[in-house]
């Protein structure tokens, strides 16, 4: 029987097919990271939209809510005798580090009755960088607010700043004061909101801007709320939404159609 000569593999075609491993390997690594990178940064961008989402319905439900006239749960007390807010305020303490909006909105039913009917709320931005909605339970006129019973609801993560501004409709009786800038006078001395511009939390920076919303002195609510949100990583997130118990909603329906 004739012997068959077994043939090796030569120094060089163990060297070329060890390259060729390495070259496959290192590809198919290569095509693994990415893969996962890109799963990695769609994941966080499905979260973070999932979380403006989030906080569109929960601002939005609450300036639906938002109101000047609000019966208390206490059958023994009326609208009246209710703290009724909506204003910007600058205050900065330590758990709030930039302006924020105050407001009165009725919750609705509620597990626990103190947090049923009007609620006294407020959206800023807290020491951990959250855009926070919190509120307490009714106010009442001429009893201290106890700030230590309170809801706290985290909107947004890794915020930087916000900037609060409220949309003020046109009014029929004051639209040539629109018009005609040199007729609109000082704001400080009407108790009528500034026709068809913004009140903004910070500086005039566009021009369309004018000072602080503050129902006290105007005696009724916004049509407009936008928050404009920078992220910590200078992303820009707009949220906004009308409030359903301004009255001037009405106006910006007749204004759109005439």
């Amino acid at each position: 029987m004739q012997k068959t000569k077994r043939r090796y593999a030569s120094l060089i075609e163990t060297i070329i097919a060890m390259a060729l491993t390495v070259i496959l390997t290192s590809t198919m690594l290569k095509i693994y990271s990415n893969i996962s990178r890109n799963n990695h940064r769609l994941s966080q961008q499905a979260e973070i939209a999932f979380s403006e989402q989030i906080a569109q319905y929960r601002i939005t439900k609450s300036m639906q809510e938002a109101s000047l006239k609000i019966s208390p749960s206490d059958k023994n007390l009326s609208a009246d005798d209710i703290l009724h807010a909506f204003y910007i305020s600058h205050e900065r303490t330590a758990h709030i580090s930039s302006d924020s909006l105050v407001f009165t909105f009725n919750n609705r039913s509620d597990i626990d009755p103190e947090f049923c009917n009007a609620v006294l709320a407020r959206i800023f931005i807290d020491n951990q960088k959250n855009l926070v909605l919190a509120y307490w339970p009714q106010p009442i006129i001429g009893r201290p607010i106890e700030y230590d019973n309170y809801r706290y609801e985290v909107l947004l993560q890794n915020v930087k700043d916000i900037c609060i501004r409220l949309y003020s409709a046109p009014s029929k009786e004051h639209i040539s004061r629109h018009i005609n800038p040199k007729e609109r006078g000082d704001i400080s001395e009407t108790i009528t909101a500034q026709p068809n511009y913004w009140y903004s939390s910070q500086d005039n920076i566009y021009g369309d801007l004018v000072e602080d919303w503050d129902s006290g002195r105007f005696k009724t609510l916004p049509a407009l709320l936008k928050l404009h949100i920078t992220m910590e990583n200078e992303e820009e997130i707009v949220l906004s939404t009308p409030i359903g118990n301004s009255n001037q909603l009405a106006k910006i329906s007749y204004y759109l159609e005439n």
